[in-house]
């Protein structure tokens, strides 16, 4: 029966009414339709189909992609997500006075092996807080052992410290964050990744400078091109390599050699502490006081008392020192 039909029939019903009407059979249609019993053709379709929906998801979750990796901010326990976010746990102002860690963090998964650390323009640090590992201290390249004791992986810390970016900016009074070129102010940090399958994977950590003096960073897949260079550095060698461990041919042999690395290590520091001393020179800075903290055969670091526009300030700020080719050079300042 059409609208029509039941419109001359039905004469001044309301039109609605007629609309249900007429739509009546084809809905009774439709509900039919979806009550017609599943034939054997129809239920081998879906079996076949919810078959091939499993062996991509196995595929998929068995390839590399699968291995699932995640970064966390040291200090905060945030995730780094691959959208990105500002880092809360360290600034650095016009002057180039650092407070905090800019980037400090830790990664999480299951049945990692091996990693290797590839940072493109600044030096990181590697400290295992289980002491199961040699640690790294101020390179960019090198490759740490992980194991299949994940629950250690979170003691395992990669800090980033943008050397560069603190020289620039503390060497040349009129720099500031803004006036810093784009390259200098970004920065990538290459993870590849051997987990114990064999399998492996390419993560990395993009890091920004903000105008405020903030850090932005985000953690995602990444693709080795021909072009980064700076992935097939060769690694650095661990800090227990750089520390000496004389042979000794008797008690006379020995005691030379002590006294001469003596010797050497005061005036490796007398070499250094001028070399911070004319660095804080360039700076807002007057130095109090300066007294060294740590030191090994080529790296030393002091903790520097100081003043700023006649104002002490506190706490105290560290500076640290490296032998580059015979010469002690800064390589980071502050608190």
């Amino acid at each position: 029966m059409t609208r029509r039909e039941i419109s001359d029939g039905v004469g001044n019903i309301s039109s609605r009414h007629i609309l249900e009407a007429a739509d009546y059979k084809t809905a009774s249609q439709k509900i039919r339709f979806f009550k017609r019993p599943v034939g054997r053709t129809t239920a081998a379709a879906v079996l076949a189909l919810c078959l091939i929906a499993g062996l991509i998801t196995g595929t998929l979750l068995d390839s590399p992609g699968g291995m699932a990796v995640t970064a966390y901010a040291y200090g905060t326990g945030e995730e780094i997500p691959e959208a990105g976010a500002v880092i809360r746990t360290g600034t650095i102002s016009d002057s180039g006075e650092m407070a905090g860690h800019p980037l400090m963090f830790y990664l999480s998964g299951k049945n990692i092996v091996s990693v290797r650390y590839s940072c493109k323009n600044e030096q990181l640090e590697f400290m295992d807080w289980t002491e199961k590992r040699d640690e790294y201290g101020l390179a960019q390249n090198f490759t740490i052992s992980y194991g299949e004791e994940d629950d250690e992986y979170a003691s395992l810390l990669i800090d980033w410290v943008p050397n560069t970016i603190i020289r620039e900016l503390t060497d040349h009074s009129d720099s500031s964050i803004s006036s810093l070129p784009e390259e200098m102010r970004n920065d990538v940090i290459v993870m590849e990744i051997t987990f114990g399958n064999e399998k492996t994977a390419v993560k990395a950590i993009q890091v920004s400078l903000l105008d405020d003096g903030t850090f932005f960073a985000s953690f995602s897949d990444y693709q080795i091109r021909e072009t980064d260079a700076f992935v097939k550095r060769p690694d650095s060698a661990p800090l227990s390599a750089s520390t000496p461990s004389p042979e000794t041919d008797g008690n006379t042999l020995a005691e030379d050699t002590e006294s001469s690395m003596s010797v050497d290590m005061e005036g490796a520091l007398v070499s250094a502490k001028a070399t911070a001393e004319a660095y804080y020179k360039k700076t807002v800075f007057q130095v109090i006081s300066m007294e060294a903290v740590d030191q090994t055969v080529d790296q030393i670091s002091f903790s520097v008392r100081v003043t700023k526009d006649g104002v002490l300030q506190d706490p105290d700020r560290t500076i640290w020192l490296q032998l580059i080719n015979g010469s002690w050079e800064v390589v980071n300042e502050g608190y």
